[in-house]
């Protein structure tokens, strides 16, 4: 689960995994954020522009893709 959504920046997002890469890019498909062995809850993403992102979580299995709203 990833949430606030719509937030102001700081997201959790909780995955069962307990290391992995998550990338974040923008409408236009640059990658604006990478994050490697995620294992905590909280992100932030407070640096960016409001707007709207995708979030790429790359696992062993397909990549779990997710919108999030920045305000």
């Amino acid at each position: 689960d990833l949430f606030p959504n719509p937030g102001g920046g700081l997201f959790f997002y909780k995955t069962p995994i307990v290391q992995t890469d998550l990338k974040v890019f923008s409408l236009s498909g640059e990658l604006v954020h990478q994050q490697t062995n995620f294992s905590g809850d909280r992100l932030d993403l407070s640096f960016l522009p409001v707007g709207m992102y995708f979030l790429h979580h790359l696992t062993d299995v397909p990549t779990v893709r997710k919108v999030i709203i920045l305000k």
